[in-house]
């Protein structure tokens, strides 16, 4: 879930505020807006429809000057991850973001059980596997996510967008890293989200895609145990398929998948990701 670390349906509302525009006669070509697009009930009666064109490609840089009014929002993804084999815990908190042009910009902090300081082989491998929970979760105990959106498209009752972007994550040594180094890593990917709605928009069926690519420094391959060869960059890959609940909590089960060197270390974890809407 946390190689996906977008709200549910962020790109829904601003997209309906950025066709909020009058109405025109569709029969005066000097009113014709090719970009602006929805069917209002109101339009219809008068024969003043436009076309609803609900497909955008690049829709932040095509409505720009609506995301820029957007106001700065806060605490809005937190995703608690649930490992029943560890039964451990780790949770995901963005704490903030913004959009810098067309790209939405995060900040996001991640929390687990801290490491301990035994060395036996059973410790090593439980630190291990924790260390991959609260990467798989959130990236790191920092993590900086840089979203840019490709296309939306939005019905009544589906809507799916794409996005693509890196993210940068940091861990210091006293959260979770072995040794006296900070681990970090960056995971480029591509995303693809979608959501079946009910009418009344109470509750959303979602389903999630990413395919990543991660590297990292020498204390990030030691943190996952890494020898020999695998010491290096690996495809990170995941599904996510679950319910929303009134665009607030959301249910879901995450399964990853990735190249040789993480391959065998994957799990899947039971997600339960909270969206409040704090401004």
């Amino acid at each position: 879930m946390a190689q996906v670390i977008l709200p549910q349906s962020f790109l829904k509302k601003t997209m309906e505020k950025a066709r909020e525009k009058k109405p025109v006669n569709p029969t005066d070509s000097k009113n014709i807006d090719s970009t602006v697009v929805f069917i209002d009930s109101t339009t219809v009666k008068n024969n003043t429809s436009l076309v609803d064109r609900k497909f955008y490609w690049l829709p932040t840089v095509k409505f720009m000057d609506a995301f820029e009014k957007e106001n700065v929002k806060f605490l809005q993804n937190n995703i608690i991850s649930y490992n029943d084999s560890l039964s451990n815990i780790a949770l995901y908190s963005e704490i903030a973001s913004d959009y810098i042009g067309p790209v939405r910009v995060s900040a996001g902090l991640t929390f687990a059980y801290p490491k301990s300081d035994t060395n036996t082989v059973a410790q090593q491998k439980l630190n291990r596997d924790k260390f991959l929970q609260k990467f798989s979760t959130g990236g790191g105990a920092i993590a900086l996510n840089f979203i840019l959106p490709l296309f939306t498209y939005n019905s009544q009752i589906f809507g799916i967008t794409s996005s693509t972007g890196p993210r940068l994550s940091l861990d210091p040594p006293s959260f979770g890293v072995s040794g006296n180094k900070f681990a970090n890593n960056v995971a480029m990917g591509a995303n693809v989200q979608s959501e079946l709605r009910g009418i009344k928009e109470v509750f959303k069926f979602t389903g999630a895609l990413r395919i990543g690519y991660v590297s990292g420094n020498s204390a990030f391959y030691d943190a996952l145990q890494f020898v020999g060869g695998n010491r290096k960059a690996f495809w990170l890959n995941n599904y996510t398929i679950g319910v929303n609940v009134k665009d607030i909590f959301t249910l879901s089960y995450t399964k990853f998948w990735g190249s040789g060197s993480i391959a065998d270390k994957l799990k899947g974890y039971l997600t339960f990701t909270v969206s409040p809407e704090f401004k």
